[in-house]
């Protein structure tokens, strides 16, 4: 191999998740970035009270939208940068559609970032359900500043090291057999649908967060019951997250029969989370042989920590990871299955390099054009869209003053996209991410990370994004190895609510090779 090229290669392994840093930035391009001239935060674009009711009610032009579609819409009317005044409790903030806007912002962050979202859920567990939120320790997904930082750090050192990662791929890897002889032994078709994804994606994240298998592949049956309400309960909550949100809510003064119903199916979900939690706790103490999968696991490990740092990560592992693994594999699978020229090449490199069932570390390292086909795939259907932050010092967005404290969403979904950051950017192109004999690294360009964030960026980005990544590399080896992936059916839509969710049908083929 030319020495470039390896090189190349081995800067792409190494920086496989530098977009997702764990550590702040340096600001070394952008620091306290403010110019003489810019203009007033006044003088910002602003959308009017009135306006942004009357758009959400039933016959608005946002009424019904899916949120990417949403932000589309803004964008084109206001341009890169609108300010949303406070309405019904909900602090004013800033929309903006700049990609150098998104990496200012992001490059001049404090080690404690403050977001503004989940504030819903921050008042259900807070309020509704403080035997398992309340304490010192905050929610990974709902908290911010000292009680989030708290508990992520002592999530980070057992949930973000390598090590760590490679004790789960034998696991992953039977999890995934188990599945895949699933789907062959239902029925002669061998249709795999996003129901089927969401119980492989559950199996999987129950073995990673709780060091068990809840055994859904065992027989021909519809899975457990628990399993199949909460796959709709997640759903559904993410649905509605949206409606409280975004959309104009009256949800902190007076709580409406909506909003009693996004309270129960919060309970409900928690409910299921924590039967599973708690009979995983009982065999630990009992030290049932079989039934702990991996007594050296995340889960044992954050027990000997804390018990609530323990039940809090899982819990929000679990409803956090399902529906976006799910939701992002679904879309790969769909970009090679319209691609099959891709999905052949990957083919070649898996049967190459993978020459047995068992796979590990050093096997996976060496799969550049894998790698390539998840990144594709999640740039044209990334599990989320958006992102938000409030700004820890002064800043100049989109040539216009915003001070220190302000709430700034941005939409990376969009950067996706565009044709100066990605050429051709409507096609499923997986070469853009891998290098050529000649070419440079394009990991090498500083900016490139600011505009690919499928799992967000730096402290507070996904700190299930190692496993995410390894469940969806064992899934794509198993299944390419043995069958070709055909799609059936219309395109595949995407419901763009706080996850990105398939809608419609969603039926693949596995052709036997």
């Amino acid at each position: 191999m030319n020495p470039i090229y390896r090189k190349c290669h081995r800067i792409s392994f190494v920086n496989y998740f530098r977009n997702t840093s764990t550590m702040p930035l340096k600001n070394d391009i952008v620091s306290h970035h403010v110019i003489k001239n810019a203009k007033k935060f006044v003088d910002i674009p602003r959308m009017k009270r009135w306006e942004i009711v009357l758009r959400f009610l039933p016959k608005g032009k946002y009424y019904g939208l899916g949120l990417n579609e949403m932000h589309r819409m803004i964008n084109e009317e206001y341009g890169n940068i609108v300010k949303m005044p406070s309405l019904f409790g909900k602090p004013e903030m800033i929309f903006s559609y700049n990609d150098s806007d998104n990496e200012t912002i992001l490059r001049n962050e404090s080690k404690k970032p403050y977001r503004y979202s989940f504030e819903p859920m921050k008042y259900f567990r807070e309020k509704i359900r403080p035997d398992v939120y309340g304490g010192e320790y905050g929610s990974i997904a709902s908290e911010h500043g000292d009680r989030w930082y708290k508990i992520r750090t002592l999530v980070n050192p057992v949930m973000l090291q390598p090590k760590m990662v490679q004790r789960y791929t034998a696991s992953i890897n039977d999890i995934t057999l188990d599945f895949i002889n699933y789907i062959l032994t239902r029925d002669i078709s061998n249709q795999m649908s996003n129901r089927d994804l969401n119980l492989w994606s559950l199996e999987s994240i129950a073995n990673i967060t709780l060091d068990r298998r809840l055994g859904l592949f065992n027989n021909n049956t519809n899975g457990d019951v628990a399993a199949e309400k909460m796959i709709d309960l997640i759903r559904r909550f993410f649905i509605m997250c949206v409606d409280f949100e975004v959309s104009p809510s009256i949800w902190k003064y007076y709580h409406t029969k909506a909003f009693k119903e996004y309270i129960n199916v919060n309970n409900d979900l928690l409910n299921i989370v924590m039967n599973y939690i708690e009979a995983t706790i009982e065999e630990t103490r009992e030290n049932k042989a079989g039934k702990v999968e991996n007594v050296n696991g995340i889960f044992q490990q954050l027990l000997k920590i804390d018990k609530r740092v323990a039940i809090i990560m899982a819990v929000d592992s679990m409803i956090a990871g399902i529906d976006t693994t799910a939701s992002a594999i679904t879309g790969i699978l769909y970009c090679l299955a319209k691609n099959p020229e891709k999905q052949e090449k990957l083919r070649e490199e898996i049967l190459k390099t993978i020459l047995t069932s068992e796979l590990n570390a050093k096997s996976l390292s060496n799969l550049p054009y894998l790698r390539a086909c998840i990144k594709e795939g999640m740039r044209l259907y990334p599990p989320v869209s958006g992102t938000s932050r409030k700004t820890d010092v002064d800043l100049t967005l989109s040539n216009y003053f915003i001070p220190k404290g302000t709430y700034v969403v941005t939409w990376p979904q969009l950067f996706y996209r565009l044709e100066n950051i990605f050429p051709h950017s409507n096609k499923y192109l997986p070469e853009r991410w891998i290098k050529s004999k000649e070419q440079k690294c394009p990991q090498l360009n500083q900016s490139t990370k600011f505009h690919f964030l499928p799992f967000g960026h730096g402290v507070r980005s996904c700190v299930g994004r190692r496993f995410a990544n390894i469940e969806m590399e064992i899934l794509l080896i198993n299944l390419l190895r043995r069958f070709k992936i055909e799609w059936n059916g219309d395109d595949l839509q995407i419901r763009s609510a706080f996850v990105n969710i398939p809608s419609g049908n969603v039926n693949f083929t596995l052709s036997k090779l």
